[in-house]
């Protein structure tokens, strides 16, 4: 690789230390920080596949492409922050496509930054769920009582079908225009079960129970008729744990730590607990929040923070409140790219 790839590389491992530095301790990755990297890779990108590359600049743009669009939808789901998502296509324009040549991981490679990132998060969280269910195992308690085993089975069995469905018109199109790679149909399985969950998030039980009916009914005669035919298909077990799989990365994007906070310091883009938001109800203070999702859409106002800090002083009030906070992906941003670097380049 040309000297001008090089450059890419050690600035992209630069911009991943300063970002999870900055997310570890602020929280959030300013635009100042990510601003002089995007207009350096800006110009070494013209250099490079202007001079030295031209044969890899269409898998470049493509990986560019999918991996914007990836951050786009983990933005809108309410999923990343702003800051993660210009992060990661930040990082995806400075990665020479040299890096990725060797891999043969389809059209848009760095979707594996994404799978690592998500593996590494996934075992901080449960290292810390272990941690705190040894320190607080009253706290930690599961209620079964409020577990549905039966609609758990169902959504499962929808979202299962669904992928075979997706999987068999995958394969067709992947021949038809001779594409390849191993994580591409994984990358289109993990889209399609997000955006599908989140858009039968509030459908009726009965409409999901009759779809998945439907959708085995239409497997079966896909694979044929025979017990034989149908146990063999059933036996990919592909399908069965990309469902569980991307279920556990949603859980671990939603993981929260809470931590109680002076009132008076509350301030604009925090997020308070649930709890928090409906003691609010008794008070009459205006403009206290109302959201109680704790996710990115409840990030308070100026005007809200301000409220709340009012309230402190209210006859409802109270010194200290919970906010919610997100693990910081930056950090775990970083590991993806940085083990991706580490493989592409023993794959030079």
């Amino acid at each position: 690789m040309v000297a001008a790839g090089w450059i890419l590389v050690f600035l992209v491992l630069i911009l991943c230390v300063l970002t999870s530095m900055e997310d570890l301790r602020e929280g959030l990755i300013r635009n100042r920080t990510l601003k002089p990297f995007l207009v350096g890779f800006l110009g070494l990108d013209m250099i490079y596949y202007g001079f030295f590359a031209r044969e890899y600049i269409l898998l470049f743009l493509v990986n560019l492409a999918g991996v914007a669009m990836i951050s786009l939808l983990m933005y809108a789901w309410k999923i990343w922050a702003g800051g993660d998502c210009k992060l990661f296509v930040t990082i995806a324009l400075g990665i020479p496509a040299e890096i990725y040549t060797g891999m043969d991981l389809g059209p848009v490679p760095g979707f594996l930054i994404f799978m690592i990132m998500f593996s590494a998060a996934f075992l901080y969280e449960t290292g810390e769920s272990v941690y705190l269910t040894i320190r607080d195992r009253e706290r930690m308690k599961v209620s079964w009582q409020n577990i549905r085993i039966w609609d758990l089975l169902s959504r499962y069995l929808f979202f299962v079908g669904i992928i075979y469905l997706i999987n068999l018109l995958l394969a067709l199109v992947m021949e038809k225009m001779h594409l390849s790679g191993i994580l591409f149909p994984g990358m289109i399985d993990f889209i399609a079960i997000l955006a599908i969950n989140r858009l039968t998030g509030k459908t009726k039980k009965e409409l999901v129970l009759s779809i998945t009916v439907a959708e085995w009914i239409i497997i079966i005669l896909v694979f044929g008729v025979s017990p034989l035919s149908i146990s063999a298909s059933l036996l990919d077990l592909k399908p069965w744990l990309t469902v569980i799989v991307v279920f556990l990365l949603r859980v671990v994007s939603e993981k929260y730590n809470y931590l109680e906070i002076p009132t008076s310091s509350v301030k604009a883009k925090m997020i308070l607990s649930s709890m928090c938001v409906l003691g609010f109800r008794a008070s009459r203070v205006k403009g206290l929040p109302v959201n109680v999702s704790e996710d990115l859409g409840a990030r308070l106002t100026e005007a809200e923070a301000d409220a709340v800090r009012r309230w402190e002083k209210s006859k409802t009030g109270k010194s200290t409140v919970m906010i919610v906070r997100k693990i910081p992906f930056a950090f775990f941003i970083a590991v993806g790219t940085a083990l991706f670097l580490v493989i592409g380049v023993l794959l030079l």
